[in-house]
């Protein structure tokens, strides 16, 4: 089981960040000591804790293979650019890991404590239970840089990413496979190829993958495909409803259980288009839209474990105005909202389920008082209960 978020970089919208290039991605001095926990919970299930983190920063995606043993990674924000963080939890706290770059963490995924991969805005990274290895994409002309990444095992990961021609303006979906050895690109049908923008990818096993994302035609509707083994196939899915649709994570719990999370806008109000949760599951047979709370609500990641499905995200709007952080619950009729680890001002990117109960969410605290925000980075647990 495994899930992946899609790499929007929705943080920069929050620091007045979003002009700066990938290019000025820089290694900038290793933090000195811990930066305690500064959120206040706002329920007594979830607990936040101390990150050995200083200045700016924001966690971007979290994995636990097991209770004592997680992940947390994203990037610190300074005045040069980015630098990539990395935490891991040994079951009594997070502490920093070298990895071997200089970009943004974006994306992990794992299936064990010697299998987890971390995707960055060049390359994938890859722990085998020791250390931290880069392992190269098959690369091929004008290949974007970054990408979505979903491990379903030791011999078997996914890459989502794509080219873009900027002589022709041409843009493609690419999707490869991690065969144990070494990555291979597969071939696409058109509709996938260039017909879509392919925004997540999510795997259950080597013939079970699906990958979801908007039509590239001006109608805007979801594509969702299926990877049997052998052969792509585009499953028919429901309308939104939405005049903009936003696709952000894809979880994978078997082959009749699938939730793709994401948020799609509707009118314009306040200043701005509202924002809308949303989430389809496929039981098998057919996608279909699950009910989700009114208001406003954009979903950044999705996990399913032993209590049900989270989601999780904030409750932005394009007015400014402020917005907290955003938790819901799978009740097995309805999504429902949950306490929030964090009072005021604050955006939860990715949750991840704790064998054996709870979930990990991770993303960062603002402070709204000036016109770029400081952000504090967050790592909370919830008991399931």
């Amino acid at each position: 089981m495994t899930a992946m978020k899609n790499a929007n970089k929705r943080k920069l919208r929050m620091t007045g960040l979003a002009a700066v290039s990938a290019a000025l991605v820089t290694t900038l001095p290793a933090a000195a000591h811990a930066t305690a926990a500064t959120t206040t919970p706002s329920s007594s299930a979830w607990r936040t804790y101390p990150v050995p983190v200083s200045g700016e920063a924001t966690f971007s995606s979290v994995v636990a293979p097991s209770r004592d043993d997680a992940w947390a990674g994203g990037f610190t924000i300074g005045p040069t650019g980015f630098a990539p963080v990395m935490l891991h939890w040994n079951g009594r706290g997070w502490t920093k890991a070298s990895v071997p770059t200089t970009s943004r963490i974006d994306e992990l995924s794992a299936t064990g404590a010697k299998d987890v991969w971390a995707m960055t805005d060049d390359q994938p990274l890859h722990w085998n239970g020791t250390r931290w290895a880069t392992v190269t994409l098959a690369t091929v002309p004008n290949m974007n840089q970054g990408g979505a990444l979903a491990a379903d095992g030791p011999r078997d990961a996914w890459y989502l990413g794509g080219t873009f021609d900027p002589e022709t303006g041409n843009a493609e979906n690419l999707i490869e496979e991690w065969n144990g050895r070494a990555w291979q690109i597969l071939s696409l049908p058109k509709a996938l190829a260039d017909g879509a923008g392919l925004a997540a990818i999510a795997a259950d096993g080597p013939d079970d993958v699906w990958v979801a994302g908007t039509a590239t035609a001006a109608t805007g509707a979801l594509v969702l495909a299926h990877w049997n083994g052998h052969t792509w196939t585009i499953l028919p899915a429901p309308s939104t409803g939405f005049a903009y649709t936003n696709l952000s994570a894809l979880v994978v719990a078997g082959p009749k259980d699938a939730w793709l999370a994401g948020w799609g806008e509707t009118q314009v109000t306040k200043g701005g288009a509202d924002r809308v949760s949303l989430i389809l599951h496929w039981n098998g047979k057919k996608w279909a839209l699950t009910p989700t709370p009114a208001g406003d609500g954009e979903l950044d990641n999705i996990a399913v474990g032993a209590g049900g499905p989270w989601a999780v995200g904030d409750t932005y709007h394009e007015s400014g105005l402020p917005y907290t952080a955003y938790v819901l619950r799978w009740t097995g009729t309805r999504w429902t909202k949950v306490a929030v680890p964090t009072v005021g001002d604050a955006s939860i990117s990715a949750v991840a389920a704790i064998p054996g109960g709870g979930v990990w969410a991770v993303g960062d605290t603002a402070n709204d008082s000036s016109e770029t925000p400081d952000l504090t980075p967050l790592i909370a647990q919830h008991t399931g209960r």
